[in-house]
């Protein structure tokens, strides 16, 4: 099942839920956080923990009430342990202190954690129970000199719900944070966990279960995970062909960029489809006949010539990679939403819908990256968007009418209503013709899928997948869009075998 994803706000909401209405109080939530943190620590480390030297950082409020917790199980297991505290017992929150008295009064070593700055300790384990998922700005002294000299240190670190220094909404880290190995995450996956940079500094991410009936609690925000889109990919039952696997019209490449129409094109060969046309203009028909030997390749000199060719028997149109930025490119586009066949828009496509008031995109999908998105969202730079991906990817559904797939790090999807954040993927693809891949991909399994958000959900994970495969043999530097397009076989049988 995919994962419910919360902001800090709606985590609380959760814990107020449990809480109230159905009567678990906070400070149970609080010792099962500990418990199961010390638990997953048991399971990682196992009889090595018994000679193993632990420090755990405690904040004032129940952040550092889940360190005390977690100090209280860890006492008899451990080689040695020293939990280290900032400000006094009277300045913690009314959870945290109940918790802090008793690993007070059971022993355990506890420091200010100011001496940690001018001590030459060493230990095995960090754990960074200092700020929870309510945290915003940046980290200030005492809190910045410490999380930079443990982040300095060898040894295991262990975030408890989120890294210290990480917004737990949007993922922003103003100046330093926590750089953990693992994240041990409550209940549920926050936002700023699958946020970058927020991502980054949280290593490993584990949800652990606190004790909160997810069932009850409502999210409009999904981890997309492998046995989800492996249920959605297309049933073979044996007498198929090339018409029911499906006839998609790729229009895409200009003399500048024959590549994207040999990626688009090519992406929905390799995903499935029965029949891909290639339309291009007239002057590269002949080297994109050379280059694809399993597409139809079709050209036109002009723009009556081009509405000929939607004349055609298609199930699914894609439109927009590599045809340029010009007047032409947008009355082509005007003619493509004359047809009733769904659209997938991407590239210089989105550029040519900015240009057009009220189109019909129902039933739809876009795929921009945040510099094309920024033409859908006037006055609202690349890099806003990209730092508020959830939100925008949602507005920009909602505006148009359909299914918006806001590519990057993370890529994340929405209908207008619920926004899915994809868990594949890697900084190799990071070059020119991924995105065409992409769009290609999805093309390839519209016609078989049906369902417009579900084929966006399987041809993101899929792409995303091929290229997390391909670094068995690869490194980030030798990943390209051809190889992704070979590993896609790969990707769909690793989902296969899932199921």
């Amino acid at each position: 099942m995919s994962l419910k994803v919360l902001t800090p706000d709606e985590a609380r909401l959760a814990d107020k839920l449990a809480s109230e209405n159905l009567g678990i109080p906070s400070l149970t939530l609080m010792e099962n956080a500990g418990k199961r943190l010390f638990q997953e620590i048991v399971s990682r480390f196992e009889k090595k923990l018994g000679r193993m030297r632990v420090a755990v950082f405690c904040g004032k409020g129940n952040n550092g009430g889940d360190g005390f917790v977690l100090s209280r199980y860890l006492k008899s297991s451990v080689k040695k342990l020293t939990v280290y505290t900032f400000g006094k017992e009277e300045e913690l929150s009314p959870d945290a202190a109940q918790n802090y008295r008793l690993i007070k009064d059971s022993g355990v070593e506890i420091v200010d954690a100011s001496a940690f700055l001018k001590q030459y300790a060493e230990f095995d384990i960090y754990v960074d129970a200092i700020f929870g998922t309510g945290f915003k700005g940046k980290l200030e002294k005492p809190y910045l000199e410490v999380v930079e000299k443990i982040n300095k240190k060898p040894g295991f670190k262990i975030a408890c719900d989120i890294p210290s220094g990480v917004n737990g909404e949007t993922g922003e880290v103003a100046n330093s944070a926590f750089k953990a190995h693992l994240t041990c995450t409550f209940a549920f996956l926050k936002t700023g966990l699958l946020l970058y940079p927020g991502k980054h500094f949280a290593g490993e991410i584990k949800v652990l279960d606190i004790g909160i009936p997810t069932k009850k609690v409502n999210a409009d925000k999904f981890l997309i995970q492998a046995e989800d889109i492996a249920s959605l990919l297309p049933k073979y039952f044996g007498n198929e062909h090339k018409g029911i696997c499906g006839k998609v019209l790729v229009i895409a490449g200009s003399k500048a960029y024959t590549g994207a129409g040999y990626f688009t094109a090519e992406a929905a060969v390799q995903s499935g489809a029965g029949l891909i046309y290639l339309a291009v203009p007239e002057e590269i028909r002949p080297i994109m006949q050379a280059k694809l030997n399993e597409v139809i390749v079709i050209s036109y000199d002009n723009l009556k010539e081009f509405t000929q060719i939607l004349k055609g028997d298609y199930d699914i149109v894609a439109f927009g990679p590599g045809l340029g930025r010009t007047p032409h490119t947008v009355n082509m586009l005007k003619e493509v939403f004359k047809v009733p066949q769904p659209k997938v828009i991407d590239a210089d496509g989105i550029w040519a819908l900015s240009k057009i008031e009220e189109p019909n995109l129902d039933g739809s999908i876009m795929t921009p990256h945040p510099g094309e998105a920024s033409f859908l969202v006037p006055g609202v730079s690349p890099g806003v968007i990209d730092s508020g991906r959830i939100e925008y990817v949602k507005k920009i559904a909602e505006k148009h009418h359909s299914i918006a797939v806001l590519k990057g790090a993370p890529t994340v999807i929405s209908n207008g209503r619920d926004i899915y954040i994809n868990s594949t993927g890697n900084p190799g693809m990071a070059v020119g013709g991924m995105g065409d891949v992409l769009t290609g991909i999805i093309a390839g399994l519209l016609p078989r899928i049906k369902d417009p958000l579900q084929s966006a959900l399987a041809g993101v994970y899929l792409h995303g997948l091929a290229a997390d495969l391909l670094l068995e043999d690869n490194t980030f530097e030798t990943l390209t869009p051809t190889k992704v397009l070979i590993g896609l076989s790969k990707a769909f049988l690793a989902l296969r075998r899932c199921k």
